[in-house]
């Protein structure tokens, strides 16, 4: 199992570096995605990232902000400073969307990790997650207030709002899979919202 997620880490990175256009300028943003993504699972000094407590859930959200956002912007030659606002507020989001599967792994999580949900309990964070989701809200729609007004955006969010509100450890994947697919619905907003 180790085994292969090295070499599927090292096949994605050699696939980003081949699709980037300015290789040098961003294969430090890439190295760094796939150290983080194969420490995550792989331990390094005998302690697995997503090990250390708190840390899981800002872990994926950088991961994904970087993948999805930085590194795409980061080929059009966009400047991140200019962008920081939205990575921020994506940040934000994918915390937000990650804090329901520790819910749900309050269990398995109870021996091995000290997720956000162990410590705070899942009232407190799922109201954590919801403040993250305004959070990411006011954001985007400070930077692109036509999104901000946009239906699809206010019912991708309240849907959001309610997953994460009714997340318990005993809901279906079909649930999670729910959660993930707000990732799709949030990439829908920006091209029909």
């Amino acid at each position: 199992m180790k085994i292969s997620a090295v070499i599927f880490a090292v096949l994605a990175l050699v696939l980003s570096v081949y699709l980037v256009k300015d290789v040098f300028a961003n294969v430090w943003l890439f190295i760094l995605s796939v150290l983080v993504s194969i420490f995550y699972v792989v331990p390094i000094f005998g302690k697995r990232l997503r090990e250390i407590p708190v840390v899981k859930s800002a872990l994926i959200a950088v991961v994904w902000t970087s993948v999805l956002l930085l590194i795409p912007w980061l080929n059009e030659g966009k400047d991140p400073m200019v962008v920081q606002d939205e990575l921020t507020a994506f940040c934000c989001f994918f915390i937000a969307i990650s804090i329901p599967f520790d819910i749900r792994d309050l269990e398995q999580d109870r021996l091995q990790h000290k997720t956000l949900p162990l410590l705070l309990g899942t009232t407190i964070s799922k109201i954590l997650s919801i403040l993250l989701l305004g959070v990411f809200c006011l954001i985007i729609a400070n930077i692109n207030q036509e999104i901000g007004k946009s239906l699809l955006f206010v019912c991708v969010t309240v849907i959001t709002a309610l997953l994460i509100l009714f997340t318990n450890s005993t809901r279906s994947i079909y649930f999670f899979a729910a959660i993930d697919g707000t990732m799709v619905l949030i990439g829908l907003v920006y091209f029909f919202g």
